[in-house]
């Protein structure tokens, strides 16, 4: 930034300048949202926004070293099994309920209806599944 200063008329170095702080504030911008997004547990989008993150820095010149390849890896491998797990308990779910006198059960569901706040065995549920949940709950409890 203090090149462009001393060379305020080259146009190549501002243009240069310019990109470099959007491509800081890009970066910023994906990094706290990841932050949110694991705040909440919500693993999916925390990965999407922390790859995005990457990709604004390396756009404007980081190369990840070794150690930050495999955090991303490992990362990348935890958010594709919660993904499949999630996927997992669906489709037993919903075996389970085509199946007349069968029950299963994985976990304890709560669903707040004066605030919608859902949890599964006490942890807040953010990923996509918590909207079905939600619905099916209060078909349950409208049936009543």
């Amino acid at each position: 930034m203090a090149a462009a200063a001393a060379d305020p008329n080259n146009a190549e170095l501002a243009a240069a300048v310019t990109a470099a702080e959007s491509g800081l504030a890009t970066t910023q911008s994906a990094y706290d949202a990841t932050q949110t997004a694991a705040t909440s547990d919500d693993v999916s989008t925390a990965l999407a926004f922390a790859e995005a993150a990457k990709a604004a820095a390396e756009a404007i010149g980081y190369t990840p070293d070794a150690t930050a390849t495999t955090a991303s890896e490992t990362a990348s491998q935890a958010a594709a099994d919660a993904t499949a797990a999630d996927t997992a308990a669906l489709a037993a779910a919903e075996t389970v309920a085509k199946s007349s006198g069968m029950t299963l059960n994985v976990g304890t569901v709560r669903f707040n209806i004066n605030t919608g706040a859902m949890t599964f065995n006490g942890k807040p549920l953010t990923d996509a599944s918590e909207s079905e949940l939600a619905e099916r709950c209060r078909a349950m409890l409208n049936a009543k």
